[in-house]
């Protein structure tokens, strides 16, 4: 196997570690705070470094948008692979959703962008849109193999149930993140996990998990 030479290693790690801060940056003040300047004083960089990764304001929001998304499915859906599919991998999925919106300071990151960017034509609204869509599809694919495994009814709209839920976590966001209602915690996961129970069938109620796990506390980033 070939080396891979210092500097390249060393120009991935750097990446990395903007693409960390930037969407702690912008989950916490907007995409559109996030400026080459902004993250370069956020990290105690030059400009010219961050230049050197990222040539504009714009390719420094779409590989934030990138980083924010590779980061959901780390803290989202990952968790969930290895478990076993219907119910039991939809009830996880559901509480990894809002264990992440409320451990990380600014709450959702694609909630926070989408409210900047929903009327604002352009790639980062085609971008955000294109995320969004794909995470709410994911999410009617896991209602729909729950079906399947005969742990929720067969006339169950996955559709209209995933939209429920998105609504939901749209609630909870701003409920955290406006008026700093920690009580919104538990309520958007009795919420979520009393719309599922209601459309199991007895095999299904079987294997959940006993009903929504405590909240946790809401953890601020450095």
């Amino acid at each position: 196997m070939t080396d891979v030479p210092a500097h390249i290693l060393r120009g991935q790690e750097t990446r990395r570690r903007i693409m960390r801060r930037a969407v702690d940056v912008a989950t916490r003040e907007g995409l559109e705070a996030l400026t080459i300047g902004r993250v370069a004083k956020a990290m105690g960089l030059s400009k010219a470094t961050i230049l050197g990764h990222y040539a504009s304001k714009e390719t420094l929001q779409l590989a934030t948008l990138a980083a924010g998304r590779e980061r959901f499915i780390e803290d989202v859906v990952a968790p969930t692979v290895d478990l076993p599919p219907g119910i039991v991998r939809l009830e996880r999925l559901l509480d990894g959703w809002i264990d992440q919106i409320s451990e990380v300071a600014g709450g959702c990151f694609f909630a926070s962008v989408a409210a900047e960017f929903d009327a604002r034509p352009g790639p980062i609204r085609d971008e955000t849109r294109k995320i969004l869509r794909h995470w709410v599809k994911g999410l009617s694919a896991v209602i729909e193999e729950a079906k399947e495994h005969r742990h929720l009814r067969a006339d169950v709209d996955s559709s209209q149930v995933a939209f429920e839920l998105h609504g939901v976590e749209l609630a909870l966001n701003l409920r955290l993140q406006l008026f700093d209602e920690k009580a919104a915690i538990s309520r958007a996961r009795r919420a979520m996990h009393e719309r599922i129970r209601s459309c199991a069938t007895a095999t299904g109620r079987r294997h959940m998990a006993g009903g929504p796990r405590p909240s946790k506390p809401k953890r601020r980033s450095p």
